[in-house]
């Protein structure tokens, strides 16, 4: 009963914690990099298991956007995703409308990194994310506070991948501790420990 009430007590502390952060300006700003790749497209990425829904967002890049509309995730990790999405590579020095080439371009924050690979339309056909420290997801929270009930959280690693017609597949690694110990607990978007 005392550790329902303390998991009770810190989920309590949690939500209004990340409900008190501020982005500040320079978490949303970005530089980009733009690499023209004539080769095969990135390796294959396996295993994926992501749910269809249906929603409304149109473009060039709405398969890309609809995936991520389901995914639990920062307001900072939206927004990069948000302007992965309206890039346009058409508009970059390096597109040549002749070639049929793909190009690689590489989103970096100071809490994050994006490399995205688009078709010559323009159109995402894979990215990998990587984030620092980001708002962990209820579920997340609540699973790893019910297997390690006497640990604290510490830092945290949000990985997102995506592949076209496959979606996006989030994963966390967590740094918890306990007195001298510590370990890290991966986590899905669902909170289910990995």
């Amino acid at each position: 009963m005392k550790n329902l009430i303390a998991l009770l007590f810190s989920l309590f502390l949690i939500n209004n914690f990340y409900a008190q952060i501020i982005e500040s300006p320079e978490a949303f700003e970005s530089k980009t990099s733009v690499a023209v790749n004539q080769s095969k497209d990135l390796a294959a990425i396996t295993n994926l298991n992501t749910s269809k829904r249906s929603v409304t967002t149109t473009g060039v890049n709405a398969t890309y956007i609809n995936s991520a509309v389901f995914t639990d995730n920062a307001t900072y990790v939206k927004v990069l995703q948000q302007r992965a999405a309206k890039y346009d590579v058409k508009n970059s020095e390096n597109y040549n409308e002749k070639s049929k080439s793909s190009y690689n371009v590489v989103f970096n924050t100071k809490r994050g990194n994006m490399s995205v690979n688009y078709d010559d339309s323009g159109e995402i056909k894979s990215s990998q994310e990587q984030y620092k420290n980001v708002a962990l997801p209820k579920a997340v929270i609540v699973n790893i506070m019910k297997a390690y009930p006497d640990w604290r959280f510490n830092t945290n690693i949000c990985s997102v991948v995506y592949q076209k017609n496959k979606g996006h597949v989030t994963t966390y690694k967590v740094k918890i501790s306990n007195g001298k110990q510590s370990k890290t607990v991966k986590s899905d978007d669902k909170g289910n420990i990995i």
